[in-house]
């Protein structure tokens, strides 16, 4: 589940899970109550999920907007300040990285950028 993820920033992804899992479970469960501000939470407030996949050679951020409209949002790329950003698939080239990185994602759609200089 975790890749190369380092040991010392596990914690951020198992805080991504618990809570989304927590949503799912208020949901789920028929005697909770507060169940139409969860859902509406769930719906505007988790709606993209993004993480980073890293190898030796390469840096992957992907991020896939979840919710039936379009979502934009700001990542934090302050670990690549200034690096160069690319989609994956085509090479297309987006704004530098940086701590208030800004992406807009259509309704159910996902990118894969490349961060720093891959060239293959």
């Amino acid at each position: 589940i975790y890749g190369l993820y380092p040991r010392s920033e596990i914690w951020r992804a198992n805080i991504v899970f618990a809570g989304f899992f927590t949503l799912i479970a208020w949901l789920a469960i028929p005697r909770l109550p507060f169940k139409h501000w969860v859902a509406v939470f769930a719906l505007v407030g988790f709606p993209v999920i993004a993480y980073v996949r890293r190898s030796e050679s390469m840096i992957l951020v992907i991020a896939a907007n979840l919710a039936a409209t379009g979502a934009s949002t700001r990542l934090d790329l302050s670990p690549w300040q200034g690096s160069r950003v690319r989609e994956a698939l085509w090479g297309c080239a987006f704004p530098d990285a940086s701590s208030r990185w800004f992406v807009y994602l259509p309704a159910y759609g996902f990118y894969w950028w490349m961060v720093g200089d891959q060239d293959s």
